[in-house]
């Protein structure tokens, strides 16, 4: 079936050069500085740089759709939700490094006055103490870890649990990520959590955005398949609960609408309504904001979608901060077993944001994302820099020995990455890398050996492609 085009409002603020207007400029300034002095009135303060925390942040809820619907059998994912946290990263750093600095400096901090309630990040107690299941922890609170909810089945408990969250945390915006089969759990999540805080914003992101959604510049329009959600909403099949969608490349996107959001929120209950986001979008436009990237944000305002396609320059996928500054290692693979035979602490590393390949079956091509993005300055450097922050947070030094990178993914690098082994602390301990174990699919170890790949001469699939 072929995708539909939609009426809608095209904001083309984002993909022309950055000629800042001058009124909008002014605009921007005079806005930015009339919410600054309303936020210290609202807080009783004098200066600026003495408003609290607690007066200029908001709450956020981050939460990852679930595939399944029952556990039978083992098979959901032990994994952390990487996909969720490598989307968040710029955000994420952006509300950190504005909590590190007072609001009297809005010219220094990412997000100006209002900022996602991301205050630090997860101490060393907090990560090796993090367990799968409800974050709950009063320890936690204020960091981006404490405010992540992933079910790995949607049941009642997973509905019943996700309320109780939301009532907790009474989140201004609710961010999900979605696979295509996790969309319809997904909508169920929007809904019950407009039901528990009907003022909350929901904002959809993740591969069933980007493979559903996307921008044509041919006929300037947007682009929709039948599964898509905005189109589901506007034929009746879905509920009207959904408020923004972001494909593409969405790391420096989503931190945008979140700074549109943030600039769009009243002072005295943090709250910010659709229309209010559109403006604030249009303005950083016009003011010369520009981001990385190609993405495209669109934005349901009652019978009208709004479109605002980016197309930024070029970024190396080495410059996004770390997902896991945020966030606590919480995956478990007993592929990986500790001397007392528990599953050990086991970290993700993404050296790049989709496959190079391009199987019709599969949402993980570059086709989908619009293009390959690997760790493209220093590759094999910025991978071992990378693992040793890992091990800073607790993962287990001897689990990394076996990290297997393939060499299309690190260019410039024949074969598997050759680098020195980590101890417990992050030390070299004169080994190198080899290759992971074979394993079934519930992540447990098979007896078999493995061997090196064995390839024809000029194939370059790697070694886990079968032949045709």
């Amino acid at each position: 079936m072929s995708p539909s085009t939609v009426q809608s409002v095209i904001h083309d603020v984002f993909r022309s050069p950055a000629d800042a207007d001058g009124d909008a400029v002014d605009a921007l300034n005079r806005l930015r500085a009339a919410r600054l002095s309303g936020l210290m009135e609202r807080a009783k303060c004098e200066k600026a740089d003495q408003v609290p925390w607690n007066a200029r942040s908001f709450p956020v809820l981050a939460a990852l759709a679930p595939v399944m619907t029952s556990p039978e059998g083992e098979i959901t994912y032990p994994g952390d939700p990487m996909c969720l946290y490598a989307a968040l990263s710029v955000a994420v750093d952006s509300a950190l490094r504005s909590a590190r600095i007072d609001a009297g400096r809005p010219q220094e901090t990412p997000f100006n006055d209002l900022c996602p309630a991301w205050q630090c990040p997860p101490t060393k107690e907090n990560r090796l103490a993090a367990q799968h299941g409800l974050r709950f922890g009063q320890e936690a609170e204020g960091t981006p870890d404490a405010a992540v909810f992933d079910p790995r089945v949607w049941d009642e408990k997973a509905r019943a649990d996700l309320r109780l969250v939301v009532r907790r945390h009474r989140p201004r915006v609710f961010l999900v990520s979605t696979v295509s089969p996790g969309h319809r759990y997904a909508l169920e999540m929007a809904r019950l959590a407009k039901e528990e805080a009907p003022d909350c914003l929901v904002v959809f992101g993740g591969r069933h955005m980007d493979e559903t959604m996307r921008y044509s510049q041919a006929d300037r329009s947007v682009l929709l398949e039948y599964s898509s959600t905005l189109l589901a909403i506007e034929d009746g099949r879905a509920e009207p609960v959904v408020d923004f969608c972001v494909s593409g490349e969405g790391y420096f996107a989503l931190d945008l609408l979140l700074k549109a959001i943030a600039l769009a929120m009243d002072l005295d209950r943090t709250r910010a309504r659709v229309p209010d986001v559109v403006e604030a979008l249009a303005l950083l436009g016009a003011s010369g904001l520009r981001i990385p990237g190609n993405s495209l944000i669109c934005a349901r305002d009652a019978a009208t979608l709004h479109a605002f396609p980016v197309r930024g320059e070029k970024y190396d996928l080495a410059d996004l901060p770390s997902p896991y500054q945020g966030f606590a290692i919480r995956s478990r693979f007993p592929v990986f077993p500790m001397p007392d035979r528990t599953a050990a602490r086991t970290a993700h590393m993404t050296v790049s944001n989709a496959c190079p390949y391009h199987c019709d079956f599969c949402s993980e091509s570059a086709l989908v994302v619009g293009g390959l993005k690997r760790f493209g300055k220093s590759p094999a450097e910025s991978a071992l820099e990378r693992v040793c922050e890992y091990v800073s947070y607790g993962v287990r030094g001897r689990l990394l020995r076996r990290l297997h990178l393939l060499e299309r993914q690190l260019p410039g690098n024949p074969g598997v990455l050759r680098g020195p082994a980590l101890g417990p602390n992050g030390r070299r301990t004169g080994g190198v890398t080899g290759t992971l174990p074979p394993v079934d699919h519930r992540g447990r170890r098979l007896g078999a050996v493995a061997q090196p790949p064995v390839r024809m001469p000029g194939d370059r699939r790697p070694a886990h492609h079968p032949p045709p």
